[in-house]
């Protein structure tokens, strides 16, 4: 019975290129960040003396929300901040505030009906919640400016493209 193998990239360029889009696509470093805020907590993975990997619950601070808080919260910023969102663009910095403050409004309303359900007992919980995850989502939002992600990657593959068109072969290749 034959095994596949991973295909891996044929030059160190590649291995570069694939490692620098793999970053600037990736959202789940800035979801782990807010849900870390709103749990208190986050796990840390270790390997212990057996070559084992265990968890360890990290607490960071006070507890924000519950569980059920934690999921809808965290279910209404990963409609934002996404894979997919990462390459949309608004024209200018006007259209990207005037979406945020749409999302800010309909995330503050979810948040001030909800409280109680969520775990947080007062207006103040409520707005430390909002200023702290409006602050992640506008900073991400940012980056759609213009196209200014979408840009930058395009850039990345470019640049990629014409140095991995006549690769070197070795030290005695023509």
């Amino acid at each position: 019975m034959e095994q596949e193998q991973e295909q891996l990239p044929t030059s160190n360029y590649k291995i570069q290129e694939d490692n620098s889009i793999k970053y600037r696509l990736d959202t789940h470093r800035i979801l782990l960040a807010i849900e870390s805020k709103l749990k208190g907590s986050y796990e840390s993975y270790y390997t212990d003396e057996e070559g084992n990997i265990r968890s360890k619950n990290i607490t960071v601070g006070k507890k924000l929300v519950n569980d059920e808080g934690l999921q809808k919260i965290m279910s209404m910023v990963s409609s934002v901040i996404n894979n997919h969102t990462v390459l949309g663009f608004f024209k200018n910095t006007n259209d990207k505030n005037r979406w945020f403050l749409f999302w800010k409004k309909k995330f503050r309303k979810e948040l001030f009906i909800n409280k109680y359900n969520y775990g947080i007992n007062n207006s103040s919980g409520v707005n430390h919640i909002l200023i702290m995850i409006s602050s992640f989502v506008d900073l991400f939002l940012s980056r759609l400016i213009n196209r200014n992600e979408a840009r930058a990657l395009e850039k990345n593959y470019t640049v990629n493209e014409i140095i991995n068109k006549n690769p070197k072969q070795g030290f005695f290749s023509k």
